[in-house]
């Protein structure tokens, strides 16, 4: 979603465009590693917490469709989409749908016709690589969305009141898809909760455990390798035990400095002697903690060059 804001904006506001990506190659170099692909399938078939409705196999093809209505430029809504086969990511989009729409169920029902020609056009690449024809081939598709009322206008059984004639057509083109009137077989169009969705991170900034779901639901893993014994590092926001080491010793010097002003400043003899004794030992079993730290980490850079 950032990379595609930069893109837009590159002609219209270069400097914001520069700016945002900036922030984008920070993180790239911060965070290191990238998407990995297991061998087969993953092992979590049913998704990472559950929450898909078809377990994954070797031949499933799934297109994840979100958007975030009236975000864009003119009120036009931002559209994610996210393409997966056999479990793995292998194509995604995050752009800006090209007309207004009126409500959520009418910028959604356009995400899910992009999500079946998404779809559609990776099928064709697969049965082309796999030397398969299309329409006579063995792929299971689906189609997972966050809106009922959009599902239900697929399907041919909501009641909303059309509009305009292309929402009429564009309802049409996914019941004939889902019903299995089109030559390359039928489509599924399943509801999946918004919080699960992971095209939800190709529509808008998420922060916290939302983005952490997000990249890991991608399959974006760190630079250790994923056969080492070694136990994963703590994430660096996730204030671990040298943020906590950092914290107090900061704590511990801010004391020391308060006790040391308070008794060079002070007429009456108050007794600064508590404050003292606080910080310098917050400091002290900083610098003890932080010195075991390093030790550890010592052993065990020796332990892998050996």
């Amino acid at each position: 979603m950032t990379v595609s804001s930069a893109c837009r904006l590159a002609t219209k506001n270069p400097c914001k465009s520069v700016e945002i990506s900036k922030a984008v190659m920070q993180y790239v170099l911060k965070v290191q590693g990238g998407l990995h692909y297991p061998q087969g399938v993953p092992k979590e078939t049913w998704g990472k917490r559950g929450q898909l409705h078809i377990e994954r196999h070797d031949r499933l093809l799934e297109v994840f469709a979100d958007i975030a209505y009236g975000t864009g430029s003119r009120h036009r809504s931002l559209q994610g989409l996210a393409v997966y086969f056999a479990g793995a990511p292998i194509s995604w989009v995050s752009s800006q749908q090209p007309f207004v729409t009126y409500s959520t169920a009418e910028a959604e029902l356009v995400s899910y016709c992009e999500a079946l020609c998404a779809g559609r056009a990776t099928e064709a690449l697969i049965c082309s690589m796999l030397k398969e024809p299309v329409g006579q081939n063995s792929l299971e598709r689906v189609i997972y969305g966050d809106n009922m009322a959009a599902i239900s206008m697929a399907h041919g059984t909501g009641n909303a009141t059309w509009r305009t004639r292309h929402l009429r057509v564009r309802s049409s083109f996914l019941k004939e898809a889902l019903d299995g009137v089109a030559l390359d077989g039928a489509w599924k169009l399943l509801h999946l909760r918004g919080t699960e969705l992971v095209a939800d991170g190709l529509t808008k900034p998420l922060a916290g455990q939302a983005f952490f779901k997000f990249v890991d639901d991608l399959g974006f893993v760190g630079a250790r390798a994923e056969n080492s014994n070694e136990e994963p590092m703590e994430h660096a926001t996730g204030g671990g035990g040298n943020y906590a080491v950092i914290r107090a010793m900061a704590l511990g010097s801010v004391l020391l400095s308060t006790a040391e002003g308070a008794s060079d400043e002070n007429d009456a003899g108050e007794d600064f002697s508590l404050i003292w004794t606080t910080g310098l030992l917050l400091v002290a079993m900083g610098a003890v903690y932080a010195g075991q730290s390093m030790q550890g980490n010592f052993f065990i850079v020796l332990r892998s060059v050996a």
